[in-house]
């Protein structure tokens, strides 16, 4: 983790939480029904500390469903958040914690995908920007 650090001066005399960056908090969620939408791209200059991925599929159909990290085409599928869904299965959410947080840099985005008609997909993230 190239630029996070914890930058307490005085950390011998910390008790309890600690505050882990100097960053902006992100905590987006955003809707697909049968196409591609971007849930947060990284600000120019900064890095996005993932730290949280969560799929969730509201109205079931027949159809793909994903949540991807990508710059021009899909870079990385989060192992958890990529299936084929099948209509009668039920609503369905996943999420996955990561730590240490994924870096993502600038320029790239997380989007929420989904591959039908009436297939209703949520995305959410967080993390941090700094």
């Amino acid at each position: 983790m190239a630029l996070m650090s914890f930058r307490e001066k005085n950390r011998v005399k910390w008790m309890g939480v600690r505050p882990a960056h100097d960053g902006v908090q992100v905590l987006k969620r955003a809707a697909a029904i049968n196409s591609a939408t971007i849930i947060h791209t990284v600000s120019a200059g900064k890095t996005l500390y993932l730290c949280y991925c969560g799929m969730q599929v509201l109205v079931v159909a027949d159809g793909g469903a994903y949540v991807a990290v990508y710059d021009d085409t899909p870079a990385y599928f989060f192992p958890v958040h990529r299936s084929v869904v099948v209509a009668g299965s039920g609503p369905i959410s996943v999420g996955a914690s990561f730590w240490p947080p994924i870096e993502l840099l600038a320029g790239y985005s997380v989007q929420v995908y989904s591959g039908a008609l009436v297939l209703n997909v949520g995305g959410t993230i967080f993390g941090w920007e700094e």
